[in-house]
C-alpha cells in the first residue's frame, strides 16, 4: 500500500479544527484563545482529570503488558 501524500496546506486556509487543535495546543495564542475561550475551559479540565486518573508507572506498565500479550495472542 503506497502512502498518500497531500499537497501542503497553506496556513493561511486552516479550518476551524485546525485553528482548535492549534489553540488547544498552545493556548496562549491570544487570537485563538479568544475564539475558542469555553472549548478551551473544557480542554483545561480534561487535562487536569485525566492527570488526577492516570495509573502509576508501574499499573501502566502492567496494562500495556496485558494489552500486547492479548493482542499477540490473537495475531499470532
Amino acid at each position: 500500500m503506497r502512502p498518500v501524500t497531500q499537497p501542503p496546506r497553506d496556513p493561511r486556509h486552516r479550518t476551524r479544527s485546525d485553528r482548535f487543535a492549534l489553540a488547544a495546543e498552545h493556548p496562549a495564542t491570544p487570537a485563538l484563545r479568544s475564539e475558542f475561550a469555553d472549548e478551551l475551559v473544557i480542554v483545561a479540565a480534561l487535562r487536569r482529570l485525566g492527570a488526577d486518573a492516570a495509573p502509576d508507572t508501574v499499573v501502566g506498565e502492567r496494562i500495556r503488558a496485558r494489552v500486547l500479550s492479548e493482542w499477540r495472542r490473537a495475531h499470532g
